[in-house]
Protein backbone atom coordinates (compact mmCIF):
# COMPACT_ATOMS: atom_id res chain seq x y z
CA UNK A 1 0.00 0.00 0.00
CA UNK A 2 2.65 1.98 -0.09
CA UNK A 3 4.32 4.25 -2.79
CA UNK A 4 6.70 3.12 -5.22
CA UNK A 5 9.08 5.76 -6.89
CA UNK A 6 9.14 4.62 -11.14
CA UNK A 7 12.54 5.63 -11.80
CA UNK A 8 14.09 6.81 -15.11
CA UNK A 9 16.21 4.50 -17.10
CA UNK A 10 19.47 5.32 -15.30
CA UNK A 11 18.20 4.76 -12.03
CA UNK A 12 16.18 7.01 -9.52
CA UNK A 13 18.42 10.47 -10.29
CA UNK A 14 19.01 10.76 -6.19
CA UNK A 15 14.43 10.37 -5.77
CA UNK A 16 13.58 13.31 -7.29
CA UNK A 17 12.80 12.35 -10.64
CA UNK A 18 14.55 12.75 -13.91
CA UNK A 19 15.54 16.66 -14.06
CA UNK A 20 14.19 18.66 -16.76
CA UNK A 21 16.37 20.15 -19.66
CA UNK A 22 14.32 22.96 -20.56
CA UNK A 23 10.73 24.53 -18.65
CA UNK A 24 7.17 23.39 -19.61
CA UNK A 25 3.85 22.20 -18.95
CA UNK A 26 3.01 18.23 -18.02
CA UNK A 27 -0.35 17.88 -19.79
CA UNK A 28 -0.53 13.92 -19.28
CA UNK A 29 0.24 10.99 -17.35
CA UNK A 30 0.24 7.40 -19.45
CA UNK A 31 0.54 4.15 -17.40
CA UNK A 32 0.79 -0.01 -18.50
CA UNK A 33 1.68 -2.22 -16.58
CA UNK A 34 1.18 -6.03 -15.73
CA UNK A 35 -0.78 -7.28 -12.53
CA UNK A 36 1.15 -10.12 -11.26
CA UNK A 37 -1.31 -11.01 -7.84
CA UNK A 38 -4.79 -9.85 -7.12
CA UNK A 39 -7.32 -10.64 -4.48
CA UNK A 40 -10.25 -8.18 -5.56
CA UNK A 41 -11.19 -4.84 -7.21
CA UNK A 42 -8.58 -2.34 -6.21
CA UNK A 43 -6.81 0.83 -7.85
CA UNK A 44 -3.19 1.95 -8.67
CA UNK A 45 -3.01 5.45 -8.44
CA UNK A 46 -0.45 7.31 -10.04
CA UNK A 47 0.72 10.72 -9.29
CA UNK A 48 3.14 13.33 -11.07
CA UNK A 49 5.83 14.34 -8.21
CA UNK A 50 7.78 17.92 -8.72
CA UNK A 51 10.78 18.75 -6.76
CA UNK A 52 9.85 15.61 -5.01
CA UNK A 53 6.82 17.09 -3.62
CA UNK A 54 3.25 15.42 -5.13
CA UNK A 55 1.24 17.78 -7.07
CA UNK A 56 -2.36 17.82 -6.15
CA UNK A 57 -4.93 16.66 -8.99
CA UNK A 58 -1.91 15.35 -11.25
CA UNK A 59 -2.58 11.50 -10.73
CA UNK A 60 -3.99 9.06 -13.51
CA UNK A 61 -6.51 6.33 -11.67
CA UNK A 62 -6.68 2.65 -12.82
CA UNK A 63 -9.34 0.10 -11.22
CA UNK A 64 -7.57 -3.38 -11.73
CA UNK A 65 -10.62 -6.31 -11.55
CA UNK A 66 -7.47 -9.00 -12.32
CA UNK A 67 -4.12 -10.42 -13.47
CA UNK A 68 -3.16 -9.72 -16.99
CA UNK A 69 -1.44 -6.30 -18.27
CA UNK A 70 -2.93 -2.82 -18.65
CA UNK A 71 -2.30 -0.39 -21.02
CA UNK A 72 -3.17 3.12 -22.43
CA UNK A 73 -4.83 4.16 -19.15
CA UNK A 74 -4.15 7.98 -19.71
CA UNK A 75 -5.41 11.20 -17.81
CA UNK A 76 -5.46 14.70 -19.34
CA UNK A 77 -5.19 18.21 -17.07
CA UNK A 78 -4.74 21.67 -17.24
CA UNK A 79 -0.91 22.17 -17.51
CA UNK A 80 1.48 21.82 -14.78
CA UNK A 81 4.19 24.15 -15.15
CA UNK A 82 7.96 23.02 -14.58
CA UNK A 83 11.29 25.62 -15.08
CA UNK A 84 14.40 24.58 -16.38
CA UNK A 85 16.22 22.15 -13.56
CA UNK A 86 13.59 20.79 -11.96
CA UNK A 87 12.30 17.72 -11.20
CA UNK A 88 9.92 15.72 -12.17
CA UNK A 89 8.99 11.81 -11.24
CA UNK A 90 5.86 9.86 -11.29
CA UNK A 91 5.14 7.08 -7.76
CA UNK A 92 3.08 4.19 -8.00
CA UNK A 93 0.48 3.13 -5.20
CA UNK A 94 -1.40 0.60 -4.63
CA UNK A 95 -4.80 0.65 -2.63
CA UNK A 96 -4.67 -2.69 -1.24
CA UNK A 97 -2.02 -4.98 -0.34
CA UNK A 98 -3.02 -8.41 -2.32
CA UNK A 99 -2.01 -6.59 -5.31
CA UNK A 100 1.20 -6.76 -7.19
CA UNK A 101 2.28 -4.96 -10.38
CA UNK A 102 5.12 -5.37 -12.36
CA UNK A 103 6.94 -4.57 -15.72
CA UNK A 104 5.69 -0.69 -15.63
CA UNK A 105 5.36 1.97 -18.27
CA UNK A 106 4.81 5.36 -17.56
CA UNK A 107 4.61 8.57 -19.93
CA UNK A 108 4.36 12.35 -19.15
CA UNK A 109 3.07 14.47 -22.23
CA UNK A 110 5.13 17.90 -21.87
CA UNK A 111 4.61 20.57 -23.86
CA UNK A 112 8.14 22.76 -24.46
CA UNK A 113 6.93 26.29 -23.34
CA UNK A 114 9.94 28.53 -24.39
Amino acid sequence: TGAYELRTINGSQNGQGFRMPMSGEVKEISIQFDCTTHTGNADVVVQLYKNGVAVSGRTVTVTVTGTGDFGGVSTTFTGESFAQGDRLGLWINHSVTGITTANHAAILRVVDTN
